[in-house]
């Protein structure tokens, strides 16, 4: 089995162009709104990593195989009734 580690995406430069590599490569041909260029991708991952938000990355054998993004959509400790 191939060795795997989970990263935070955020504080590596390198990580989030490659992140933002494989978004635009992975999406191409989607759509006109799925970031078709490198800059669309970078402009999503900085948001993505950007408090509150959270990036994760995935290495394979040191390389980045995926990532995801983590977004809160709900106040905690708050009942809605």
């Amino acid at each position: 089995m191939p060795a795997m580690d989970f990263v935070e995406l955020g504080p590596d430069p390198a990580l989030m162009e490659d992140a933002a590599a494989l978004l635009t490569r992975t999406f191409k041909g989607m759509g006109k709104d799925a970031w078709p260029t490198i800059e669309s991708a970078r402009e999503e991952l900085a948001e993505c990593v950007a408090a509150p938000n959270i990036a994760v990355g995935l290495l394979v054998e040191g390389r980045l195989g995926g990532w995801i993004g983590a977004r809160p959509m709900y106040e905690i400790g708050r009942a809605h009734v």
